[in-house]
């Protein structure tokens, strides 16, 4: 940096751009031009004059003092690197009004702020003077001396007297207890001139200040703190030492932002943005501190960042329906630049209205358009953007679907496709949440005529759901070792893990996850039916018929098994008539010349809910509704004879589950003692024999039973099982019972008749003065089921008895 110092320097300037009236010697404002004057250069360097629009140099509207404030920079990078200085000024216009007016001060190259001090001292510190003309293409020459750079180790100990900003503080310890010190440092320009300070030492931890070692450890803690070091008001510092505090922090903290101090300011606007500030006072001193903390939450390395650029990008697309390129470019820009955080896009959405239009429900074109661009933007608030645009099932695209979707379609081929993407990971999670409606969904991801610019990601969506749906099938279809790998997923862990965590339930048909059905009818919707099938069998455990259709046409077989899941098909009310049909139909071709329709009671059939005809629920259909399905059904035309059943004269599947089994017991107990009469028994005859001769006495029993009962596929075993038995095999019984009733012309259900026990009618003292003979009630069935199975066997048992007989005599 010494080689330039007695180099031949160009210093440029140009001020900001007023109308003003001259009065004598002096001046007032009659208004701001919108450009600069009495520049020295035709053109004023980009990298300048995006840091001023950025309003890196400005101070808070109404801060601005009498005494000149300075705020320096170095900007630009590579071959076109900037050394800037403002000093800023206050004036006042034509009705007394005051206001801040810069007057800039620049020279090419790093590290030239030392170069524009020396310049701006020796020409006796020139501010802000719209009289003070200067000429294009003349900058001013400066061929001084330009002092050397402080001595840091002489500048350390002021940070003694330092204490953290705010934020910082929160994050060490306590302070100690002020000391007293004396500090000395050379001031440049006044050698051999020391100045004497009595001020408080704030060390910057509790660790003792014992030894040198010790005092740099603490002092260079501060040079490495992110937030800018902001000076106390009342100590004297020279701008040469300000500068060179920001030279060494710059260089020691590595926040990413360049050379930058601001000397003697009450406010500025953007005061995280700089390494060194020296208030004008305390109060300044405490306000700056605030401002810092407020705004280190948003961003602190804003030195990359065109905050202007991308403001005017955000309004020049939301107040047009016009898609300028520049600005979407300004926008990709922004999001490829990694200093621009989410924090940071969600304060410029802020900034132009978004979050008061979300909590108040405020829409307009303008909010519209934003909206959707931050959706775009800020991938995470795709599903809020969806859930404030409310779309409904079944309505026109509307005014603000309308205006979202012309901005979209002008954006998407200036739009990079990975962030488009980016969004579609956080839909999944919203939809089984319930933020997002499954409509919403449709109509962000639909192929249609109004394609929405996230449409194409929608084959995204369903192959990482694919492909995660296999991982779990995988994990279950071989020996469990240890915990299901979630880091393999394509989509969010948390949407699986209840599928995970009940899936064996949910094979096996006795657990359900409903939280799954959004998916099921927004796969439904997209014709997926091997996806809609999938999570309707895991949301409902059945899957409605006419999907259940489409499902083998998509797997080309006939029993869908779908990334290990059995898909099981919704019985319906029209499946059960169809069966009990067929099954009557049956029976009268063989037994009845009189076609008999008959129609289950509706308490029979109901033990849930969910069998339809058309849109009507099975609650709510009533017998002459049966009777004409039926009806129709059997051919039977307008003479179709039907007979309702109400309860009370046929048997339900429960009262059939007591008296058949009964009925079979008995007849297997008769019949043992038919076929082994006591006198013929023979002492030797084994127990497994016995057992043997009663499974094949009861395995007669059961043939016998189902051929009277004239259904060949009822099985016997349903009546014993402890499982959950179907309605249409309950049904099956509960026909086949009632056939059997009015073929045997059972007339009534229960039958009461005398018993040979008495039972004490009136007693007195244990004595019995009156007895009665007990009656009994008895189902009717049993009496005679249990008679017709023994006269089907009797013929059999008598003619096996006597062989019995005669082989026991030999």
């Amino acid at each position: 940096m010494n080689s330039s110092d007695n180099k031949i320097h160009e210093i440029h300037e140009f001020s900001t751009g007023i109308e003003f009236e001259q009065r004598g010697n002096s001046w007032v404002s009659t208004g701001f031009t919108g450009r600069y004057m009495n520049s020295t250069m035709g053109e004023i360097p980009k990298v300048v004059e995006r840091s001023i629009a950025n309003e890196e140099f400005a101070l808070v509207e109404g801060s601005s003092t009498e005494k000149p404030a300075i705020i320096a920079r170095i900007l630009g990078s590579g071959d076109d690197i900037w050394s800037v200085i403002a000093v800023v000024t206050r004036g006042r216009d034509e009705v007394g009004r005051s206001a801040a007016f810069h007057r800039y001060f620049l020279c090419r190259g790093d590290h030239k702020l030392r170069v524009i001090l020396a310049w701006w001292e020796q020409n006796n510190r020139p501010t802000f003077n719209p009289l003070d003309k200067q000429d294009e293409g003349s900058p001013h020459i400066f061929e001084g001396e330009v002092p050397k750079l402080p001595d840091l180790e002489q500048i350390l100990p002021l940070f003694k007297v330092q204490t953290k900003p705010q934020e910082e503080q929160r994050l060490s310890s306590s302070s100690q207890s002020a000391q007293e010190a004396v500090l000395t440092w050379g001031v440049p320009g006044q050698s051999g001139e020391t100045r004497v300070i009595k001020e408080g030492i704030f060390p910057l931890s509790e660790e003792p200040l014992s030894t040198p070692e010790s005092q740099n450890v603490e002092e260079y803690s501060l040079f490495q703190q992110l937030s800018p070091i902001v000076l106390e008001s009342n100590v004297q510092y020279d701008l040469y030492t300000i500068n060179v505090l920001a030279i060494s922090k710059r260089n020691s903290c590595k926040n990413g932002l360049p050379v930058c101090w601001a000397f003697d300011v009450e406010a500025l606007v953007k005061p995280e943005r700089f390494q060194v500030i020296k208030p004008a006072s305390q109060k300044a001193r405490d306000g700056i501190n605030r401002a810092i903390a407020a705004g280190s939450r948003v961003v602190r390395n804003a030195v990359n960042i065109d905050e202007a650029a991308l403001k005017s990008a955000l309004r020049s697309l939301a107040n047009s329906s016009q898609v300028k390129p520049e600005s979407v470019e300004t926008i990709v820009n922004g999001l490829n630049n990694k200093d621009v955080t989410r924090e940071y896009w969600h304060s410029l959405f802020n900034a132009q209205g978004i979050d008061r239009a979300i909590k108040e429900k405020i829409y307009s074109p303008q909010i519209v358009r934003l909206m959707t661009l931050r959706a775009l933007v800020i991938p995470e608030t795709l599903p809020e953007f969806l859930q404030w645009l409310n779309i409904q099932k079944g309505s026109n695209v509307d005014g603000n679907q309308r205006v979202s979707l012309e901005l979209q379609k002008k954006i998407q081929p200036l739009f990079p496709k990975e962030q488009i993407g980016a969004g579609i990971t956080y839909l999944l999670p919203s939809l089984l949440g319930g933020k997002i409606s499954v409509d919403g969904l449709c109509w962000l991801l639909a192929k249609s005529g109004g394609d929405t610019i996230w449409a194409y990601g929608r084959n995204q969506f369903i192959n990482n759901i694919k492909y995660d749906l296999q991982l779990i099938y995988n994990y279950y279809s071989k020996p469990i070792v240890g915990l299901f790998d979630e880091s393999t997923l394509k989509c969010k862990a948390e949407v699986w893990r209840s599928l995970i965590n009940r899936w064996q339930g949910i094979r096996g048909g006795y657990k359900k996850c409903e939280k799954y059905r959004p998916l099921a009818q927004l796969f439904e919707r997209f014709k997926e039916y091997d996806l809609a099938g999938y999570f309707y069998q895991v949301s409902d455990g059945v899957v409605k018929k006419d999907l259940f259709d489409e499902i083998p046409k998509a797997q080309n077989r006939p029993s869908p098994v779908i990334y290990g899941l059995g898909i099981e098909r919704e019985v319906t009310l029209e499946d059960i008539l169809i069966d009990l049909v067929n099954s009557i139909v049956n029976f009268f071709n063989q037994d009845v010349d009189m076609k008999l329709v008959f129609v289950i009671p509706v308490s029979l059939l109901i033990l849930g809910s969910g069998w339809f005809i058309g849109s009507k629920t099975w609650q709510y259909v009533y017998a002459n509704e049966a009777e004409k399905f039926l009806c129709e059904k059997s051919g039977g035309g307008e003479n179709c004879p039907v007979i309702v059943l109400n309860g009370k004269t046929h048997y339900s599947f429960n009262e059939i589950k007591q008296v058949i089994p009964k009925v079979v017991n008995q007849v297997v107990e008769q019949q043992k003692k038919i076929l082994t009469p006591e006198p013929t028994q023979s002492p030797g005859l084994n127990r497994s024999g016995q057992s043997s001769e009663q499974q094949d006495i009861e395995g007669k029993v059961i043939g016998e039973l189902i051929q009277i009962l004239g259904d060949k596929t009822l099985k016997y075993e349903d009546l014993n099982s402890t499982d959950k038995i179907e309605e249409a095999v309950k049904t099956q019984w509960v026909i086949a019972v009632y056939n059997y009733q009015l073929k045997s012309k059972i007339e009534q259900k229960i039958s009461t008749q005398k018993s040979n026990k008495e039972e004490c009618f009136l007693q007195i003292f244990g004595f019995c003065l009156q007895k009665n003979i007990k009656t009994e009630e008895t189902y009717s069935l049993e009496a005679k089921l249990t008679n017709d199975i023994n006269e089907k066997i009797k013929p059999e048992s008598k003619d096996k008895t006597t062989k019995t007989g005669s082989k026991v005599k030999s």
